[in-house]
């Protein structure tokens, strides 16, 4: 600026000069020629005129090159004028850049190729230069390795050396506890050459804590912080990589949880959630901290032993984790101790891959709970023979349903104080024109694998009520028509309206029709059970519980449900009579019954033991084979005719 401002004085200068001079010599050039104007005029003056013209034009053309002097000298001290003013306005520019570039959250550098092969820096502006102090000013020709702590140096280098190859790079790099992303291109000079490299850094810090939270998110258990069904496949995979590269054998274990569900309706779901995050810090604590723990949903856990995977090691690590589940856990009101079914898959024997590992230990699994709980199973062939087995009949159990394959058998009721009739219960079989009938015990767990146990459940109590109106029909008297819903046919949304459906377009005598639900059923929603039932009762359906003193019912819900019946369980009738046995229990249900008003019938009476001592006890009704077995419809037909016929 203070140039400029000189160049201006000068310029200034020069012009008042050059004026002034051509001033005098005009001045000089009118005089010298009225001068010489006289002298023309006397005739004895006429040499002198010669001299004076010649002076005077002397002092013209001096005068008028100053002149052409001064416009010459003017136009380029114009033109420096100007040069000058662009270099002034391109010097605030910069500045304006610089401090632009300063306040900006990003790091814009220029790097070189030093001789020794080194990148330095050149150019550094930005918000991070500012902040470390480590201006261009400060770090012009200076190493990057030299000025920066390795954590941000280290990938920053890389990324300066791969564009030095031509490449586009980019990196993160950390730097006082802020990471930033480097984004770096290679600068071609005119001979094609790359000596120089630009970059800028980004503060993704806020975003790069985003990513890591929703991964955390996406990877692990809200409830307990245990990897979760995706981390742990990724895990199981990259597993199977290593072991298959390096020829080692490893384990995988699946974890339930015995009876956890029931438990968790009665107890609620914060003791339950309180159990789920103690089973958790067990398993840790049990295992080798090379284990992978688990947690895939509800009450399944899962474990991936990577190390010492050889049989002795495997029901080592089975022990600790039975030892560890079966120290009592401490609930809200009293302990509790817990058990857990196990299965286990190697591999490679097993499976080659993290999908097929975890279906062998899921047969597994499901072994293990099929024969009780607290067990232990390891995958077999067999169980994938079982399972093309299961396969097969979810098949022919869909074409057996679209071709009316079922029939209902009818099991008598009987009143154990008068032996009368009390009522029947709808029993379904399976008559295929292959095998015969397959019993309840193959398809119904099938039927509800599959999804088709709604539909059969439906099909059960439309038959059921039909028949109701067949026997009316035929003037039998009224009977009370028991029938099984299932856990899933209970859930369903639209239970009451297909329920109070099939009554009405069957024409069928509602108060005829008793429900059947176990106590398990009847515990996992509480609320709902009490709405459902409500509203079942108001069209005029019964409800039972089944399968009572199995699950773990309280008595203070089970006043609140409204039903008219219990069924005791047969394996409490099969022990009844047995010393040490469960005549006590029995005793209990029936005396609670009997406080509560409700008629209790006992299942699976075979002996007549058995039906003397219940009706010692007080129980209202049996069924069982000592009565009747389950009778198909004509039959059961012809028995109640002949009971009708015995009445009159």
């Amino acid at each position: 600026m203070n140039r400029i401002e000189n160049e201006r004085s000068v310029t200034g200068w020069v012009f008042r000069t050059f004026v002034l001079f051509g001033v005098f010599a005009l001045i000089a050039t009118v005089v010298i020629y009225s001068d010489a104007a006289s002298l023309i005029a006397a005739d004895d003056r006429a040499a002198r005129y010669s001299e004076a013209r010649l002076f005077a034009a002397l002092l013209a053309a001096l005068g008028f090159g100053g002149l052409a002097v001064y416009a010459a000298a003017r136009s380029s001290i114009r033109r420096a004028a100007r040069l000058l003013e662009a270099e002034r306005k391109r010097l605030e520019m910069a500045e304006t850049f610089r401090r632009s570039i300063a306040v900006l959250p990003n790091a814009v550098y220029r790097c070189e190729k030093r001789p020794d092969g080194r990148a330095a820096l050149t150019y550094h502006e930005g918000a991070t230069a500012e902040s470390t102090g480590l201006t261009t000013d400060a770090v012009a020709g200076r190493a990057v390795a030299d000025l920066f702590p390795p954590a941000y140096a280290g990938p920053l280098v890389a990324a300066l050396e791969k564009a030095f190859q031509g490449e586009r790079a980019e990196c993160d790099a950390e730097l006082d506890d802020r990471i930033y992303h480097h984004v770096v291109k290679p600068i071609r000079s005119d001979d094609g050459a790359i000596r120089e490299a630009a970059g800028y850094a980004t503060d993704v810090t806020e975003r790069r804590r985003a990513e890591e939270q929703v991964r955390r998110l996406a990877y692990t258990d809200s409830l307990t912080g245990l990897p979760n069904r995706v981390r742990f496949r990724e895990e199981l995979d990259a597993e199977v990589r290593r072991a298959a590269d390096a020829g080692r054998p490893f384990a995988v274990l699946l974890i339930d949880l015995d009876d956890f569900k029931q438990m968790n309706e009665t107890e609620g779901h914060d003791a339950g959630d309180g159990m789920l995050v103690s089973v958790a810090e067990r398993l840790k604590a049990a295992l080798p901290p090379a284990c992978v723990v688990a947690r895939l949903g509800a009450d399944e856990f899962a474990v991936l032993l990577r190390e010492g995977s050889d049989r002795p090691a495997i029901d080592a690590a089975i022990r600790d984790v039975r030892a560890a589940l079966t120290r009592p856990f401490r609930l809200a009101h009293w302990e509790l101790a817990w058990t857990a079914s196990i299965g286990v898959s190697l591999y490679p024997v097993d499976g080659p891959d993290g999908a097929s590992l975890l279906v062998s230990a899921d047969l597994a699994l499901n072994r293990a709970k099929s024969k009780g709980k607290d067990g232990v199973e390891f995958h077999t062939p067999d169980m994938d023979i079982t399972v093309a087995r299961e396969v097969e009949l979810h098949v022919e159990l869909r074409k057996a349903l679209d071709a009316g394959r079922f029939e209902l058998f009818y099991q008598p009721q009987t009143d154990l104080r008068t032996g009368a009739l009390a009522g029947v219960e709808a029993l379904v079989r399976w008559n295929d024109p292959v095998k015969g009938y397959v019993p309840p015990s193959e398809f119904i767990r099938a039927a509800e694998e599959s999804g088709l146990i709604e539909r059969l459940g439906e099909w059960t109590i439309e038959e059921a009520c039909r028949q109701t109106v067949r026997w009316k029909r035929l003037g039998l008297p009224p009977v009370r028509m028991s029938v099984n819903l299932s856990a899933r046919q209970f859930r369903g949304e639209d239970l009451y309206r297909n329920v109070r459906s099939i009554v009405r377009e069957t024409g069928a005598d509602p108060r005829q029709l008793l429900l059947e639900i176990t106590e398990s059923v009847s515990m996992q929603d509480v609320p709902r059970t009490i709405r459902i039932m409500n509203e079942l009762r108001g069209e005029g359906i019964r409800f039972a519980i089944d399968d009572f003193g199995t699950g773990y019912s309280s008595l203070q819900y089970l006043r609140s449900f409204p039903v008219r019946h219990l069924k005791i369980d047969r394996s409490f009738v099969t022990d009844l009579l047995r010393a040490g046995g469960s005549e006590p229990i029995v005793k209990s249900i029936l005396d609670m019954a009997g406080h509560m008003g409700l008629d209790v019938v006992a299942e699976g009476v075979e002996t007549e033991e058995q039906c003397r001592k219940l009706r010692q006890l007080g129980c209202g009704e049996a069924q069982g084979f000592w009565y009747s077995r389950p009778l198909p419809e004509a039959e059961a037909t012809a028995f109640l005719c002949k009971l009708k016929g015995d009445s009159a």
